[in-house]
């Protein structure tokens, strides 16, 4: 326990020795799939996806931060899988897995600056809440001929509900590095590959085999964002020169209207020298 307290202790006095806090938003360009046991599974390919993420980071020193966020990130995988229905008809399935889950980063970043941008390392675990799914797939039935009957493919297209197969939490871990460029007093551009490792199996128990591209999955991602990092500290200054810069004028008319009093004492004296001597 007095270890615990003396961490605490720590890590309020050096944010209160070197607090820069900053707000992030950027876009991210991602690339996904699940891992796992399939004996269905002929060949495995990444899904591209798309992302929206937003944080926050604060500065404890100049080289240590924690940043934690918040995301949209469009995930899923594409997949073919193959399998005999008897000794000469084969089934060939083509799915493609599109998910919508809300990322929640927790990561602490090591920061080396040098002169005007500034490199990181960064680390930590991310939750992940699913919210949508959609799994769209096409069977190809290769019948070979018979008899007088010619070969031929049989295709059917269809689009199921993958939220009944998945669970709705994920947990995982999420590597990365960053480089930044100073733009001005206001913030920095910045520019973070990652790479996310999923812990946890994704797909719900008792679901249909046949239906699923893994018997068993793990989510993973690689992913780079661009966006913009904006120095809260920089506004907070900013209001305060503004409010600063208003109190010269009170002084100045402050400092005019006692000159003006003394001015008028001046020649109320100057009358009554003037009365007396006449």
């Amino acid at each position: 326990m007095k270890y615990t307290m003396l961490f605490s202790m720590v890590i309020v006095l050096m944010g209160t020795t070197h607090s820069d806090p900053a707000f992030m938003i950027g876009i991210n360009g991602n690339a996904t799939t699940i891992t796992g046991s399939g004996s269905l599974i002929e060949s495995s390919s990444f899904r591209p996806g798309l992302g929206l993420k937003l944080g926050f980071e604060q500065n404890f020193t100049e080289h240590i931060s924690l940043v934690i966020g918040a995301g949209l990130d469009s995930r899923g995988e594409q997949n073919t899988l193959s399998k005999n229905l008897t000794e000469t008809i084969r089934q060939e399935t083509i799915e493609q897995i599109d998910m919508l889950s809300l990322q929640i980063p927790i990561l602490a970043q090591l920061n080396i600056p040098l002169s005007f941008f500034r490199i990181s390392l960064f680390g930590g675990p991310d939750c992940g809440i699913f919210l949508n799914g959609k799994k769209y797939r096409e069977k190809k039935v290769y019948v070979p001929a018979v008899n007088d009957q010619p070969a031929r493919v049989d295709i059917t297209k269809d689009t199921l509900d993958f939220s009944r197969d998945i669970k709705m939490l994920d947990c995982g871990v999420t590597v990365g590095f960053g480089f930044e460029v100073k733009t001005g007093v206001f913030g920095t551009f910045f520019l973070r590959p990652t790479a996310y490792i999923g812990l946890l199996n994704i797909l719900q128990t008792g679901h249909e085999v046949e239906n699923n591209v893994n018997l068993d999955g793990k989510h993973q991602a690689f992913s780079v964002s661009i966006g913009y990092k904006f120095n809260i500290r920089q506004k907070m200054n900013d209001v305060s020169d503004y409010k600063t810069s208003e109190k010269p004028k009170t002084s100045e008319s402050s400092s005019t209207g006692s000159n003006l009093d003394a001015y008028r004492n001046y020649n109320t004296d100057s009358q009554d020298e003037s009365s007396f001597g006449l």
